[in-house]
Parts: C-alpha cells; structure tokens; sequence
C-alpha cells in the first residue's frame, strides 16, 4: 500500500505533458489522522476475522491499554467473558450489514469491566467487505 503522504497525482503542464504535484493529499490525510486523534470517542478498524488494524488514542484510553496491545489483536479479546458469546454471534449473524449498534461489556487489564456503546458498518472495496470500521464510547455509569 503506497503511503498517502507520498501519493502524487499527474497533472498537466503548460507543454501538456504530465508533471507531477505532490502534498495536496497527504496534507489531507494528516489533517484526518489529527482530527481521529482528538476524538473523545474511540474509532477503529478491523478486518473480516475481527483482527484490529488501527485505533485512535481515546479507544487505547478506554480498554486501558497501549496501542501495541490492541493493534494486530483480535478484539474480542477485550470483551468480558459476560458479552463474548452475544458479541461473536453478532459478528456471525451481520455479514452483510452495513450498520449495526451493540452495547457490550469489555474487560481492562487488571480486570475492570466496563460498558461500551460500539456502532460499526462493514468497510467494502468495489463492493467486496474487507473489514470493519466503527465508534466506541464509554457509557459506564
């Protein structure tokens, strides 16, 4: 996958050949990235085996770990044991929905449990799902 911030499209130029102009795009893309940073929500990605690809700070905050301890894992790993059972049959029953809401518990090192509000849609290319993205908040009372 080429990197965003080096992406560069052609243009044409005053002899109509193609010159290329980079910045325009990767400038967008790192405004996006920044804009995911500061949510108070927590945002991710996953694939179609339920592997999460990327996360923002506030979701790392919120199942109380490191990004390094959530990227490359599976998320039901963070799920309470109470809410895994309902949560993988969703997963099973939603394989083509394109939007779902499921309030769960999840499970903090340490032990603590918490309740999420997560709403997720799948993430399609030319048609095909690829993964999930998706919102997380923290309703624990």
């Amino acid at each position: 996958m080429t990197d965003p911030r080096q992406t560069s499209t052609p243009e044409a130029g005053p002899s109509g050949a193609g010159e290329v102009r980079t910045g325009t795009f990767g400038a967008s893309a790192n405004r996006y990235r920044q804009l995911l940073e500061t949510l108070p929500d927590g945002v991710f990605l996953t694939d179609l085996e339920g592997r999460v690809m990327g996360v923002n700070a506030a979701l790392c905050r919120i199942l109380g770990r490191e990004r390094s301890e959530v990227e490359g894992h599976s998320f039901i790993e963070f799920v309470a044991p109470r809410s895994r059972d309902r949560v993988l049959a969703r997963q099973r029953s939603r394989a083509d929905a394109d939007d779902a809401r499921i309030e769960l518990w999840i499970q903090r090192p340490g032990g603590e449990e918490r309740r999420i509000e997560a709403r997720s849609a799948l993430v399609r290319d030319e048609g095909t799902p690829i993964g999930t993205q998706g919102v997380v908040r923290d309703i624990t009372e």
